[in-house]
């Protein structure tokens, strides 16, 4: 199969998990042309078609565009669904960044480029790994540590555009802190549970009310799931651990040392300054792990959580790349147009 023919499955027609919201009402003062930034996270992938003033004009959510979760085949056919979508729309689109995970995973980001520069060949495209996100989406500094977790994890220390990864192996060999480590240990201590080899846990309870019945005859349908599914398991931890549950701190804190452990390898290793950007869905959960984390690496590293979500720095990035003028008010508005989008009911 040749890298400039990767066969695309038909995107699929969105489901209930796909979310689209209408555009907002244009601003008078917003002509000329358009650009798309992409967010592709394990879980889903976001777009927005944006000006260089920060206004946005549409947001499509669809699922993971990860190739090492769906497949190249999907991954490239939810990608040409999302822009299709957008630009489709009566505007003219100057050029398209995104910031894909699993990107940097072998040949895939060749295969992904070579599939969209081949589909829209009128189209500037740029792509990277989704890490640049999330450094863009927080701070303005050259150098930077930048850690997601959410349904896998990944550390990368960054110099400008110089990335040295570590970690990020996906779900077969990391065991790093993500929400399908910390899903999958939820369901092995409920598995152990039943089977009386493990101690008695509050998780067991958690994880069969979400299930509706016990794990033991839920086997089936937990392989059969797709990795998001396991990771979300992760809140049976988290619950449990509220509850005072031992196996619950064991957990999280095993999961915390081998994800900081990275973050520490990659602060001694690296020129990469001092701050550490966390991203990741886990983070919802951040009264818990913030504590965690910071017992658990060096105190002259500044953590950071981004105010905005890593389509913000796909979007900031699209502007630097395909050379828009610097804004004063890109932030402002696009936190504000963004709002309005998140705020709808989906």
């Amino acid at each position: 199969m040749s890298e400039s023919s990767v066969p695309v499955k038909p995107p699929r027609q969105p489901s209930d998990t796909d979310r689209t919201a209408r555009p907002s009402p244009e601003p008078a003062e917003q002509t000329g042309p358009a650009m798309i930034g992409i967010d592709g996270g394990g879980t889903k992938t976001e777009f927005v078609l944006f000006r260089e003033t920060g206004h946005i004009q549409q947001r499509l959510v669809l699922s993971s565009c990860n190739p090492n979760l769906c497949g190249i085949e999907q991954a490239c056919a939810i990608l040409k669904a999302g822009i299709d979508r957008l630009h489709s729309l009566t505007v003219r689109v100057c050029g398209i960044y995104g910031g894909l995970s699993g990107f940097l995973s072998g040949d895939n980001g060749k295969r992904i480029l070579a599939f969209l520069t081949k589909t829209y060949p009128e189209l500037p495209i740029v792509c990277n790994g989704d890490i640049l996100n999330v450094s863009a989406s927080a701070t303005n500094e050259e150098r930077c540590i930048t850690a997601i977790c959410g349904t896998g994890s990944l550390v990368c220390a960054i110099n400008g555009r110089t990335i040295h990864r570590v970690g990020g192996w996906g779900y077969l060999f990391d065991r790093a802190g993500s929400g399908f480590d910390i899903g999958r240990d939820a369901l092995t201590a409920s598995l152990a549970e039943r089977d009386g080899i493990g101690p008695k846990t509050a998780i067991t309870r958690f994880v069969e009310n979400r299930l509706g019945t016990t794990v033991w005859n839920s086997l089936d349908r937990l392989y059969a799931g797709p990795k998001a599914y396991i990771a979300s398991f992760s809140h049976a931890v988290f619950d449990a651990l509220r509850e005072g549950d031992a196996v619950a701190q064991d957990i999280l804190r095993q999961n915390m040392e081998a994800f900081c452990e990275k973050i520490r390898f990659a602060a001694e290793r690296y020129d990469a300054g001092h701050t550490v950007i966390l991203s990741g869905g886990l983070l919802c959960q951040q009264e818990v792990l913030l504590p965690l984390i910071r017992q658990k690496l060096n105190p002259g590293l500044s953590i950071r959580i981004p105010e905005l979500p890593q389509i913000y720095g796909a979007c900031v990035l699209c502007c630097q790349t395909f050379g828009a003028a610097e804004n004063p008010h890109f932030r402002e508005n696009f936190t504000a147009d963004y709002q309005q989008y998140a705020e709808r009911k989906e």
